[in-house]
Formats: C-alpha cells, sequence, structure tokens
C-alpha cells in the first residue's frame, strides 16, 4: 500500500511538471 502511495505521488508530481513545462513552452 506504501509503495502504491509513493507511486501515486510521484506520477502526479511527473504530471504536474509535464504540463508546467508544456505551459512554458507555449
Amino acid at each position: 500500500a506504501t509503495q502504491q502511495n509513493t507511486e501515486a505521488l510521484a506520477s502526479s508530481l511527473a504530471g504536474q511538471q509535464y504540463w508546467t513545462i508544456q505551459v512554458q513552452h507555449m
């Protein structure tokens, strides 16, 4: 369960970072 939470958190952060980068390049 802890590992799943960590993966979900990492995925969420990666998604936020991805969209932030996309917006910056627009």
